[in-house]
């Protein structure tokens, strides 16, 4: 009996606790995809059919990345010229992370504009990337 109560007590204050503080999800929803190579990424699906990105991290990891609508419900785009020109009001295209957000429901004080400085272009250069 002890023990079942120390259950429901426990159960009980995270309940309260969630209720009490607001969490949110992370803004952007961005999706990476891992390759090995820059060629594998480079003759992926994601790069070639699809047109995302491939680059890599600071430890050499090559990815295509893609962005895909918000948790809140807000579309992304890949670029801000494509944000703008789809986004009924010009003015909520902001950056997050790698993607351009449509803001509607989204909170923009949590967005935080991280965008790649360099990607492969088909021979496995790295380029400047140009968003």
């Amino acid at each position: 009996m002890v023990v079942l109560s120390h259950a429901f007590f426990s159960v009980f204050t995270l309940t309260v606790l969630l209720n009490v503080f607001n969490f949110y999800v992370t803004q952007s929803a961005d999706t990476i995809v891992p390759f090995s190579t820059c060629q594998e990424c480079i003759d992926s699906k994601c790069h070639k059919d699809e047109q995302h990105q491939c680059t890599q991290t600071k430890n050499s990891a090559v990815y295509c990345f893609k962005c895909e609508p918000t948790p809140a419900g807000d579309r992304q785009f890949n670029s801000k010229f494509e944000c703008r020109n789809n986004c009924e009001d010009k003015t909520n295209c902001m950056c997050d992370y790698a993607c351009w957000v449509c803001v509607n429901n989204s909170k923009v004080e949590e967005m935080h504009c991280d965008m790649p400085k360099n990607v492969f272009d088909d021979s496995c250069n790295l380029i400047p990337y140009k968003p």
